[in-house]
């Protein structure tokens, strides 16, 4: 290899390291920001944040369980479907052991 590839490689290296660098940086200053706004709410702000998430957490909670209702309505339709049928087998085998004399 050359000594033009050894360095290039070498500066690929520090860049890229620079990079990630970089990238923590403006992680770790994103959350800073964020903890600071949130020491810098008063309790009533707080509270009225937590209120917001727990409305839609409940809002989601409700969905679930309409389409947990919804889901339970198919399966006892689906179910009176199946009674009845099996009612009906039922019968006519019944009726063809009177037939067979079994």
């Amino acid at each position: 290899m050359s000594h033009m590839s050894h360095i290039s490689m070498e500066a690929s290296g520090c860049l890229a390291q620079g990079m990630a660098l970089g990238v923590m940086a403006v992680d770790t200053f994103g959350r800073e920001i964020r903890r600071d706004r949130e020491a810098n709410l008063s309790s009533v702000e707080k509270l009225a944040f937590r209120l917001r998430e727990a409305r839609r957490d409940q809002r989601a909670a409700l969905d679930r369980a309409a389409q947990a209702e919804q889901a339970l309505a198919a399966v006892m339709a689906e179910n009176a479907v199946l009674k009845s049928t099996l009612r009906r087998e039922q019968a006519l085998t019944a009726g063809l052991r009177e037939v067979l004399g079994v």
